[in-house]
């Protein structure tokens, strides 16, 4: 029965439905990240210690990606906390990037730690996001409205619906232009 649905779908609508659901995952997640990152603007702060700092590397599409692996503990109302996330942002996966970052939170460093009140074990060092995720938000939810436009348009009561609206639409504009034209000669 399935089968028989999908073969009569016009090709459009599996490319709509294709952009709809990729877009909507990448828009959930960048949406998360994008909030998470807001939020942490306004979270309460408390002092911790850089446990581990170094530069790790892996490969990937035969390319050596750097990052900055960092971790830290800090205290909120005498529970200890353990973490390794360093920001909501972007980063360059370069490896003076990630040399720089390890520079800068060298292990035993004193760090200020931005902590979820309502969450304290979810922490990071580098409050905010960017605007290349800001950037990429934007594009994702672009892509989903193109996908759902897309999708929507090749359902049959929608694109009746279009076809109708078109045929009635172009010979009353023609019949008011003649009309216009016959009043002003």
């Amino acid at each position: 029965m399935m089968k028989s649905v999908f073969a009569s779908w016009p090709l459009e609508r599996f490319v709509g439905l294709g952009l709809l659901v990729v877009a909507l995952i990448f828009t959930l997640l960048l949406g998360a990240l994008t909030q998470r990152g807001l939020r942490s603007l306004a979270w309460p702060t408390t002092s911790g210690t850089v446990t581990d700092s170094r530069v790790a590397w892996s490969l990937s599409d035969g390319k050596t990606r750097y990052s900055a692996r960092v971790e830290y503990v800090y205290t909120v109302a005498g529970r200890t906390y353990r973490s390794s996330q360093r920001t909501y942002r972007s980063s360059e996966s370069s490896e003076a990037y990630a040399r720089d970052i390890v520079a800068r939170l060298p292990k035993g460093r004193r760090v200020s730690v931005h902590f979820d009140p309502a969450a304290p074990a979810r922490a990071v060092l580098e409050p905010g996001t960017d605007v290349f995720v800001l950037g990429a938000l934007a594009v994702s939810v672009v892509v989903l409205l193109i996908g759902a436009g897309v999708f929507v348009r090749t359902v049959a009561p929608v694109s009746t619906w279009l076809e109708r609206r078109r045929r009635l639409t172009v010979p009353s504009v023609k019949a008011a232009r003649a009309s216009k034209g016959a009043r002003h000669p």
